[in-house]
């Protein structure tokens, strides 16, 4: 018999509990909603011995297996685009969202006013400077 469940495993069961309750007229807001999850998760944990384990990150370092949702876990370097040989390429800190891996800046001092290209091979894994 399975005793585990993922953490969107449950919310997803508060969500349908939720949809069940508001096809009867009651409608639950965030704030209950998360009371709810609460119940469900102690309930569960302390009552039925059911083991809540924390979701596999959807994206990963091929390299080492880092989770890249974490932030500043991506780094992300700019080309300079300037003939000055001083020109320095810049890099920004962020982690990837969503399911096409949108690169969000976790911290970024900016461009200074320069032109900077953005390469295709231009993130790195932070953990291991993997190639992603």
């Amino acid at each position: 018999m399975n005793n585990s469940i993922t953490e969107s495993q449950l919310d997803n069961s508060v969500h349908a509990l939720a949809e069940s309750l508001k096809a009867s007229g009651i409608v639950l807001g965030e704030n209950n909603l998360c009371d709810l999850n609460d119940t469900l998760s102690s309930f569960l944990t302390e009552n039925c011995a059911v083991n809540i384990k924390k979701d596999e990150p959807k994206h990963v370092c091929p390299h080492c297996g880092a989770d890249l949702t974490a932030e500043h876990s991506v780094i992300r370097d700019y080309t300079n685009k300037s003939d000055d040989e001083e020109a320095e390429d810049v890099s920004a800190f962020g982690h990837y969202e969503g399911d096409d891996r949108i690169f969000e800046n976790d911290s970024f001092s900016g461009f200074g006013g320069e032109s900077f290209d953005l390469r295709d091979d231009s993130d790195k894994c932070e953990s291991c400077n993997g190639q992603l």
